[in-house]
């Protein structure tokens, strides 16, 4: 039941990972600093590297809501 109930949060934190290879890309690749959360512009590169700052985000904080011991929730299952 355990390792069922981390999947949940496991796989949050593994796409969290996964879309912020293009982020780190693209601000490496074209000089965006790392601080930034967004960049306004129509260029392709802006929009893929706003989606996956909105995707990183959301699914960080979908892991950190999951973990939470509360008993819908797979925190409480983590803990018993």
């Amino acid at each position: 039941t355990m390792l069922v109930s981390l999947a949940g949060p496991l796989s949050n934190v593994i796409l969290a990972l996964i879309f912020s290879i293009p982020k780190l890309y693209i601000s490496l690749k074209y000089g965006i600093p790392a601080s930034r959360e967004y960049v306004s512009s129509f260029d392709y590169r802006a929009i893929i590297y706003n989606l996956s700052s909105v995707f990183v985000i959301i699914n960080i904080g979908l892991a950190v809501f999951n973990i939470l011991p509360v008993p819908p929730l797979d925190g409480s299952k983590i803990l018993s």
